[in-house]
């Protein structure tokens, strides 16, 4: 339980939110959040406190250098992979 306590302290949020949007913020489900970001976190953080079901991965094509398929998860699972990792990368370290 103090995990999942301090994996929905505000600035942790926060901070995961930067971090996940970082060079993504022309894709339109991310410019879409910008507008109304902490709102949204707050209902992130509710449903995060009564657990988490990962959505649906989106998969397309890129060809740079060749071509490969890339699949992206959604901006609040993103948000919440970056949460898990500023808490537990340092104990995995």
């Amino acid at each position: 339980m103090l995990c999942r306590a301090r994996m929905l302290e505000w600035p942790r949020l926060v901070n995961a939110y930067h971090r996940a949007r970082r060079g993504k913020r022309r894709v339109p489900g991310v410019a879409e959040w910008f507008t109304d970001w902490e709102t949204r976190l707050l209902r992130l953080r509710d449903r995060l406190a009564q657990g988490w079901i990962f959505g649906p991965y989106r998969s397309f094509l890129i060809r740079d250098p060749k071509e490969r398929r890339v699949a992206a998860a959604p901006l609040e699972d993103r948000i919440v992979h970056h949460a898990l990792v500023s808490l537990l990368g340092p104990l995995l370290e």
